[in-house]
């Protein structure tokens, strides 16, 4: 693109089209590029037909990579099997144990119910990627058999991270020396705050490349200036290129390590491969866009960009990420707090899914007492007297033990407490102890009613999966800004003219 007009109308049409580039960002990421995000603990419900297949389908989705869901064949109940523990798969409980068997004292029954009634059978999963990507994933894997998906969670708030990037962005302007440069990128670091935490990191990342690209970029430039001058210090070709960015070479380093960052985004699933590259290449397009302004505004005031040429081994100075990325560490801090002591702040209030309320009832979740509670009767099974119901057979304290004489015959009897014998029992042969694997998600469940029913909760939901993600941000502000510390390597003496040439030897 050339410029044909100087100064002010260059900036204008520049400041057009980053506002036009900002405002395609943040169509393309909430319309065409969903990025739905929940903070703290999160979990899928995923419903089908009551009659289709519980073991293919849990099969299917963990041959797509899908492994941990709760199900009805997924859960096990713990059984009695005189001497031993032995676990019975949820959905063929009933082929192996019969109702009428004193064993069954009906935990199956209440835990088959939360998973399979009033015509659908459910799936449960905690949320571990981006729900866009989710719905996409399980659709793919099931293909044509018809199912919908909620997810139980406080969504995150864009509005606060579009907030928080402009406060940021406005804060770098002040602290940088190059501000019609950075001025060109704040509409597209603005509209990725839509993308939810992950626009935290994001916005490092942009704005730690702008600042390591300023120096090369700049020496680049200038170049058509004096390329054909017989001042020209480094000389034409590839390695007159290499001999103008050799005073850069920490700058490119970290540059190559910035951009690295940007596919793990999109294989970690963070983020659409598309809708990254559209952020990219709009940032790249408007940091070309402003160099060539601000070299075209040099040539109308004759005034070519200076940059020093080093003259004798020295280290100098090359970028200044500290403290232009400040302002993004303290947002990235602030929101990592906020999360931590203040989980409901960076949420919105829950809206209703489309998960019929009907199945959320408290009246079917499976409490873990339910399930230690079976455990143990199961555990003391063998000793207890079959004369009684279950429920007096639980609570029976005692029972007569019969011990033999010198001849070998009984000699009489004493009365045992169960947990007696229960505790000779692990003595000799140690049980196994498994726990309810579905303790997380009952309290999470529990929690979420009694949210939803307008109460306070128990306990603080978990953030860790935004608190991860926070801390990315943290971890490549603290470790930039200590190599910003850092000096550059030692440049060698070279024979340089420096008579009439763009620079200055001073």
């Amino acid at each position: 693109m050339k410029f044909r007009a100087a100064g002010v109308s260059s900036w204008v049409l520049i400041a057009g089209i980053s506002i036009v580039c900002g405002v395609f960002i943040f169509f393309i990421s909430r319309f065409l590029f969903p990025t739905e995000a929940f903070l703290g603990e999160s979990y899928a419900v995923l419903a089908v037909d009551e009659f289709q297949d519980d073991r293919r389908i849990n099969e299917m989705l963990a041959a797509g990579g899908m492994d941990n869901f709760f199900s009805e064949s997924s859960m096990f109940v713990p059984i009695d099997d005189f001497g031993t523990i032995r676990q019975i798969p949820l959905d063929s409980f009933h082929n192996e144990i019969e109702s009428y068997d004193p064993r069954n004292i009906g935990y199956a029954d209440e835990l088959r119910l939360f998973f399979v009634r009033d015509g659908k059978r459910f799936f449960f999963s905690p949320v571990e990627e981006n729900i866009a990507n989710l719905r996409k994933h399980i659709s793919a894997i099931l293909d044509d058999i018809p199912f919908t998906l909620s997810v139980l969670g406080r969504k995150e708030s864009v509005l606060l991270y579009l907030v928080f990037l402009s406060a940021a962005c406005l804060a770098a302007l002040y602290l940088t020396n190059s501000r019609r440069l950075f001025a060109a990128q704040i509409p597209v670091l603005i509209a990725i705050g839509c993308m939810g935490s992950i626009s935290i990191v994001l916005a490092v990342v942009l704005a730690g490349l702008w600042e390591l690209l300023r120096g090369p970029l700049k020496e680049l430039f200038a170049i058509q200036y004096y390329k054909n001058s017989r001042f020209n210090y480094a000389g034409n070709g590839v390695k007159g290129f290499l001999q103008r960015l050799k005073p850069f070479r920490l700058n490119l380093i970290l540059v190559l390590f910035f951009l690295i960052l940007l596919p793990v985004f999109s294989i970690t699933g963070f983020l659409s491969p598309l809708l990254l590259s559209v952020v990219f290449a709009s940032f790249i397009s408007l940091y070309l866009l402003s160099f060539k302004a601000e070299t075209e505004r040099s040539r109308k005031v004759q005034h070519i960009l200076f940059t020093p040429v080093v003259l004798a081994p020295l280290r100098t100075k090359t970028f200044f990420l500290f403290p232009f990325l400040l302002p993004f560490g303290i947002v990235a801090l602030f929101v990592l707090v906020s999360l931590q002591f203040f989980p409901g702040f960076l949420s919105l209030p829950q809206k209703e899914t489309s998960l019929d309320p009907l199945y959320l009832d408290s009246r079917y979740f499976v409490s873990p007492e339910k399930y230690y509670d079976h455990l143990a009767f199961q555990r003391s099974f063998s000793y207890r007297s079959l004369n009684h119901s279950s429920q007096e057979a639980l609570n029976q304290e005692d029972y007569m033990r019969y011990y033999l004489a010198e001849d070998g015959l009984i000699g009489g009897y004493t009365y045992h407490g169960i947990s007696d014998e229960i505790g000779e029992f692990r003595l000799n042969q140690p049980p196994p102890e498994p726990i309810f694997p579905m303790e997380k998600l009952m309290d999470f469940l529990v929690n979420y009613d009694k949210q939803n029913a307008g109460k306070a909760l128990d306990s603080k939901p978990a953030a860790l999966p935004v608190i991860q993600t926070e801390l990315i941000s943290v971890v490549i502000l603290l470790v930039f800004c200590m190599l910003d510390l850092l000096k550059p390597g030692i440049v060698t003496r070279r024979k340089i003219q420096t008579f009439g040439d763009k620079r200055i030897a001073a």
